[in-house]
């Protein structure tokens, strides 16, 4: 596995985990996050769309996002590096309660600087993602 590949998983196993110090090593100080869930229209949970930035307003937004959607999990579905910098990801969130769970699929892009995410984007199709990516 890559060295871009190890740490997407270790950020999201971060995530999952709720551990703010494993979280910091992963994300680049000068991060940039830009919708954090997509929006898909699934009424059970509030879209959360938004650009942070920042390791100390990304990381309070992730907490805040979890805590107003009542949990998020997220599971690692396909990985893909792209080009030089970059990765591209599908995941599954399982979002709310373990009793009251919603599932939705998204795509993300990680962009790397200095072996650290320096910017995340997510979508709710691959085919928006990959325009990005292409454009």
């Amino acid at each position: 596995m890559s060295e871009r590949a190890e740490a997407v998983r270790a950020m999201i196993a971060a995530f999952n985990a709720s551990d703010t110090g494993a979280l910091r090593e992963c994300l680049h100080p000068e991060i940039s996050v830009r919708s954090p869930l997509p929006d898909v229209g699934i009424p059970s949970h509030v879209s959360d769309a938004g650009a942070y930035h920042g390791q100390g307003e990304v990381i309070r937004e992730l907490k805040r996002l979890t805590q107003r959607a009542g949990g998020i999990e997220v599971e690692i579905r396909t990985l893909e590096e792209v080009g030089d910098d970059g990765v591209l990801f599908e995941f599954l969130a399982l979002i709310g309660s373990a009793g009251q769970r919603t599932a939705q699929l998204g795509w993300s892009l990680f962009r790397f600087k200095d072996g650290l995410i320096l910017s995340t984007e997510t979508f709710a199709t691959e085919s928006a993602a990959r325009r990005t990516i292409g454009g």
